[in-house]
């Protein structure tokens, strides 16, 4: 309501603004709305009660953990906006397989010792991916868009906001480039085991209407 905080302009990528904020009664327009709050755990608000959220922590932290906690075998392929992103989420991952709480919780479902590959039991361990140790063979692979997957199939795919932001949204070029990556590389590894389909889940912030 402040005439210093009215709108002089609309910036060209984002193509909307706010032009007035009003009061709805709440049995009428059930709808909800987030908020994102500056956190580095990505966190979210909803709702009027402001109820938090955790895409991220869930979706790409706890949720691979305990996909593999729960069946071993599993193979987990997870993608970010970017391979550093990608690579900070599989520590993550990491460090939750760790914790005495989780082994206590999942006691088959153990990571191997940290470093390079090991020849001689067939199995490794990087900071993108790792394989459990025998006699399991699930296994979880970290990867940014655009980045190829190679040898690799997973029973569940997770994308966890692969457009940073506005701009990229708005790009033809960055959309067509994206979903030909999804197209032709991301859901190709997707496997179907005895009949069984694979499972994806994605997390994304709408950006854009296209």
């Amino acid at each position: 309501k402040l005439p210093r905080k009215k709108n002089s302009r609309i910036v060209k990528h984002r193509r909307i603004g706010i032009e007035s904020v009003e009061r709805l009664d709440p049995s009428e327009y059930a709808t909800g709305h987030c908020i994102q709050v500056d956190s580095s755990d990505g966190l979210y608000l909803i709702g009027e009660s402001l109820i938090p959220t955790h895409n991220s922590e869930l979706v790409s932290r706890y949720y691979p953990a305990w996909l593999l906690g729960k069946d071993p075998y599993n193979n987990v392929i997870s993608a970010s906006s970017t391979m550093t992103l990608a690579k900070r989420m599989s520590k993550s991952v990491q460090r939750i397989m760790e914790s005495e709480k989780y082994k206590k919780v999942f006691p088959l479902s153990q990571l191997p010792g940290k470093g390079v590959s090991d020849s001689s039991q067939k199995y490794e361990r990087t900071t993108d991916y790792f394989e459990l140790a025998l006699p399991n063979s699930g296994s979880y692979k970290a990867v940014g868009k655009g980045n190829q997957i190679t040898g690799l199939g997973g029973k569940y795919l997770l994308i966890d906001d692969l457009i940073k932001d506005a701009a990229e949204a708005d790009s033809p070029t960055i959309q067509e480039n994206l979903m030909d990556w999804y197209d032709t590389t991301f859901e190709t590894r997707g496997q179907n085991l005895g009949g069984d389909p694979f499972r994806q889940i994605l997390v994304n912030t709408r950006w854009s209407l296209n």
